[in-house]
């Protein structure tokens, strides 16, 4: 009784039933012990199992995960080095919670110190370096390993891919199709998620299918996401239409996709046919819709799902949404609706971005008043984007506003401001090439340039220079690049 009230968290009756038990055996103690430490009450825990008459490795184990659960690590180690009798659960159970609690270098003296390392401690171990970023150490424990699992081929791929380091997770992956562990959902997402090509995306979708996994609804979704990162907007298409279970993500992962490829009108059917069925649009399906309605240019439109989404769906319009709108009404000239839009926004929910945005409509369509205002405002902002105070400084040079647009200059200059590098890429051979400005680290550099001084140089002599010609205060002509 005990434990079946302990085991559906009814703490209270199963501590009136304890109480009330004339005889307790050290199993009762160890329940109410576990119940205890296991919901957090550490305090009613020690309490207990300070007066327990005589206890197990059982009692001694679940007090030390209580500790160590509830951050209290100095007591945990204090309780594993009064155990008399430790087993493997009990080295397992201080490598894992030490672990969890960022304690890494200590875990590791631990699992050093195991006469008999589990498979368990393993796991908890590498998982203790691949979350702390230590991947090279994750990796030297993972290749000394004797026996690994699903959950150790997981973690280790699963890490490669968070920290985008695409050919070691292909190259943990490929390791694991020679061995007997057979990937599943988890493993396949990681790799899709860093899939760079439709025919990346094909191959794990073949694997997918030759493993009976096709009606895994969250291995759909990424697939279908993943088709239209790649590009491939015919193949996200197919591979949502053969899915036989959609959810709201789903759903949501069409329509973005459509947004995305600038099929505006594909992504508000998607809409209507999922009201249809019955699913509720979360936020995210907004963001797509909006986005949808700004690349085809639906104003009427974007302004009524807009509105829809507190007064019909009831959800709080994010700084997503209204990014959105903003760029929605800019591009369409609407620059002072978007202005009043933007002043409406709630206080603290303005960002730099959607001032950045703004501002571009008003370089598109010569606002310059607006522009005047949105300036102020991005300065105050104190804004380490550099193209923010370029592009103002482009729309008063278009408008021969000189002294403007050196002061403009003169604030930049002043401030902390940061300019990403441009790049190029491109997919040769199924291998992503990534080019960078002034790049002198690419192993083909000298190829590079070479090309460029051959071919692309030439075609630009004569083009027209992109840029307005900007007197400095020592009045020599100057061309800043839009």
């Amino acid at each position: 009784m005990v434990q079946g009230y302990a085991s559906n968290e009814m703490l209270r009756e199963a501590r009136e039933m304890f109480d009330r038990m004339p005889e307790r055996n050290v199993v009762a103690w160890t329940v109410m012990v576990k119940a205890y430490a296991d919901s957090g009450q550490i305090q009613e825990a020690w309490e207990l199992f300070d007066r327990m008459p005589e206890r197990n490795s059982y009692s001694w184990n679940a007090m030390i995960s209580g500790c160590l659960s509830a951050g209290k690590v100095d007591e945990a180690v204090q309780l594993f080095e009064r155990m008399p009798h430790r087993d493997v659960v009990s080295w397992t159970t201080m490598v894992t919670g030490l672990a969890k609690n960022g304690c890494v270098c200590r875990a590791r003296e631990f699992f050093d110190r195991m006469p008999a390392k589990d498979t368990a401690a393993w796991n908890a171990m590498i998982t203790a370096y691949a979350n702390n970023g230590q991947l090279n150490e994750a990796q030297r424990l993972f290749n000394s390993m004797p026996a690994k699992d699903l959950v150790t081929w997981n973690t280790v791929i699963e890490a490669y891919s968070k920290n985008e380091r695409k050919d070691e997770a292909v190259s943990v992956f490929l390791l694991m199709r020679r061995s007997e562990v057979s990937p599943n959902i988890s493993t396949l997402i990681s790799i899709l998620v860093i899939s760079e090509s439709t025919m990346e995306v094909k191959q794990i979708h073949g694997l997918v299918v030759t493993l009976g996994l096709l009606s895994k609804i969250d291995l759909g979704n990424a697939l279908l996401t993943m088709y239209s990162r790649s590009g491939d907007l015919l193949s996200a298409s197919l591979a949502f239409k053969r899915l036989e279970v959609k959810d709201t993500i789903t759903w949501t992962s069409i329509m973005q996709a459509f947004a995305n490829h600038g099929c505006g009108y594909h992504a508000l059917q998607g809409f209507a046919q999922m009201l249809m069925h019955g699913y509720k649009p979360t936020s995210t399906t907004f963001t797509a819709i909006l986005s949808a309605c700004s690349h085809v240019g639906l104003v009427k439109k974007g302004r009524k799902m807009f509105k829809s989404i507190y007064h019909v769906f009831g959800l709080e319009p994010t700084i997503e949404h209204y990014s959105c709108l903003v760029d929605l009404l800019g591009r369409a000239g609407y620059v002072r609706e978007a202005k009043e839009l933007v002043d409406s926004m709630q206080q603290g929910m303005r960002d730099e971005a959607i001032l950045g945005t703004l501002l571009g409509a008003c370089m598109m369509h010569n606002e310059i008043e607006v522009a005047r205002e949105v300036g102020e405002d991005l300065i105050r902002f104190e804004t380490s984007d550099s193209g923010h105070y370029t592009l103002l400084a482009n729309v008063f040079a278009s408008h021969g506003l000189w002294h403007e647009t050196a002061n403009v200059w003169k604030i930049m200059r002043g401030s902390k401001t940061k300019k990403a590098p441009g790049f190029s890429q491109i997919e040769v051979g199924m291998r992503n090439h990534v080019f960078y400005s002034r790049d002198q680290e690419h192993p083909q550099r000298a190829e590079i340039y070479r090309m460029l001084n051959d071919t692309v140089i030439p075609q630009m002599k004569g083009s027209p220079c992109v840029g307005f010609w900007v007197p400095t205060l020592q009045s020599d002509p100057t061309i800043y690049q839009a």
